[in-house]
């Protein structure tokens, strides 16, 4: 079977999934403008940086990596690693559907979770561009919700607990550590990894996140990640998926991906 008629077998559980993901980038978009709008006020008299005017709190990972003031390097990582996973997916395996599937469906519960976590408290942004947020952020909360789902200019501040950026280079070296099993396999997974960690590095020495961003996003997405396959391999072997949040909308799925085995029983009565 074809990868092209693999894809469009999967249709039934590729759609709900990406529309699940889109909605939940557009609102976390929405969720970081007000975030951005919310930013505590600068107060002078707090030189973290060169002309930071907001205080910085104090911060292991600050202190051990240097400041490092391009602001491309977070992107150029992440870049890397999405692209080396679609590529992997696309041309390395027989089934990419099942692996977009799963990384869009966990990948749109952590948005969620962010949504959540980035406006319950706001916190001073250590990034030194934030400083001139007045200048560039518009004065009004939907005017800052404007800009951030417009996506430009490509700027946010406010937006910290946890880090979005960290939870795709974890999602991307999950999918070569879960699925690549070829030659060399270690020294590929050790490379993912080791990618991941040099993405979450580039963060702090940017100074767009705090260590407890980055740590708490890679716990979560680990977490998440796991529970998901965690039912996803009951379901394959027959079981019935574990009673938890989000069980039945995992079953939906892997039975629209015919990973279910037949032995399994019919789709259990959780109501979330």
């Amino acid at each position: 079977v074809s990868r092209h008629s693999t894809m469009v077998a999967n249709l039934p559980a590729l759609v709900p999934v990406l529309v699940f993901f889109a909605a939940s980038f557009t609102f976390t978009d929405v969720v970081s403008g007000i975030c951005m709008w919310r930013m505590p006020k600068p107060s002078p008299g707090w030189p973290a940086l060169p002309n930071q005017t907001h205080p910085v709190l104090p911060d292991v990972g600050f202190e051990l990596i240097p400041y490092n003031d391009n602001g491309s390097l977070p992107t150029n990582f992440l870049l890397v690693l999405i692209l080396a996973t679609a590529a992997y997916a696309f041309l390395g395996t027989d089934s990419p559907s099942v692996i977009f599937a799963r990384f869009f469906a966990v990948d749109g519960v952590l948005l969620c979770l962010r949504s959540i976590t980035i406006i319950s408290t706001s916190m001073n942004n250590p990034d030194p561009r934030c400083n001139n947020c007045g200048s560039v952020c518009p004065a009004t909360m939907w005017g800052c919700v404007w800009m951030t789902v417009k996506k430009f200019p490509f700027f946010s501040c406010g937006d910290m607990m946890f880090s979005g950026h960290t939870v795709h280079f974890v999602l991307c070296a999950l999918v070569f550590h879960t699925y690549y099993k070829g030659a060399y396999a270690t020294a590929v997974h050790v490379v993912a990894w080791i990618l991941a960690i040099l993405g979450a590095a580039s963060l702090l020495a940017c100074r767009y996140h705090y260590s407890i961003d980055v740590l708490i996003a890679f716990s979560l997405t680990l977490l998440v990640w796991g529970y998901y396959h965690f039912q996803a391999s009951r379901l394959a072997s027959g079981k019935l998926a574990v009673a938890l949040p989000g069980a039945a909308a995992i079953e939906y799925v892997e039975r629209a991906l015919g990973t279910v085995s037949e032995k399994a029983a019919p789709a259990m009565p959780c109501k979330l």
